[in-house]
């Protein structure tokens, strides 16, 4: 039998497989417990979603977060597994949260 090692669960691909997986809600429900302070039943029911950004013209910059849910109350979550420091985290965030607003606001909606 060969020797191997695994990978960190902070592995980008390990950590969407654990988290992002439909088959690994109650990970998720328990994960979420520990680091949000939402009611638990918020997250009582959890939707897993597509985590790439709609591209809508040719130019778009696509954003693919780690893991995208909706809870049950609406709630739409982004989870990010970052390890490494990075100076463009703050405006990656940024650009993360403004897309996932855009994709919500539906064009009847008044703003405020």
């Amino acid at each position: 039998m060969k020797d191997f090692e695994l990978l960190p669960r902070t592995n980008d691909l390990v950590f969407k497989k654990i988290f992002g997986d439909y088959k690994n809600t109650n990970i998720l429900k328990d994960f979420l417990d520990s680091v949000l302070d939402l009611n638990k039943e918020d997250y009582e029911i959890i939707e897993i979603l597509d985590p790439h950004s709609k591209i809508e013209f040719i130019d778009d910059k696509e954003c693919v977060i780690d893991v995208k849910i909706r809870t049950k109350t609406g709630k739409i979550i982004d989870i990010e597994m970052q390890v490494k420091s990075s100076p463009i985290m703050r405006h990656r965030i940024v650009y993360y949260l403004s897309s996932m607003i855009y994709e919500q606001v539906k064009i009847t909606e008044k703003f405020g």
